[in-house]
């Protein structure tokens, strides 16, 4: 009720069919949506905001070759007890998700900072907000 109201039904609608689609997977194993977590965690690109203020990461190539294992790794496991076609099922799902969810982030960034005077907005709350 509380994310109708502030984001719209629109964005509700669609923050609803990600968690439900994430939802389809923890049913099929709780692991599965941990390590992926992990993985998306780490990525580069996946933030839809740029904060001037955070450290830059020097060591690019160590991040990736990290996550390329445990991307093989989540496949493998997936794939050895579940299957190829299941794995491919979890990938694709888990992969649209992450991507409707940064455009999902983003439309509501902007709806936010259209509606709001920043001045508005307590500092530590502030501080989390970065302008898309």
């Amino acid at each position: 009720m509380d994310i109708r109201e502030a984001y719209g039904i629109d964005n509700y609608m669609r923050l609803t069919k990600v968690m439900r689609a994430l939802n389809s997977i923890i049913q099929i194993d709780k692991r599965i949506v941990q390590v992926a977590l992990v993985i998306f965690l780490f990525s580069q690109g996946l933030s839809i905001t740029i904060d001037s203020n955070q450290p830059s990461v020097n060591n690019h190539q160590q991040i990736f070759q990290t996550q390329n294992k445990y991307v093989e790794q989540l496949w493998l496991f997936i794939e050895k007890i579940y299957g190829r076609i299941r794995a491919i099922n979890v990938f694709s799902i888990l992969i649209s998700k992450c991507l409707i969810m940064q455009e999902l982030n983003r439309d509501i960034l902007h709806d936010v900072y259209e509606k709001l005077d920043p001045c508005q907005v307590p500092s530590i709350l502030r501080s989390l907000m970065q302008p898309a």
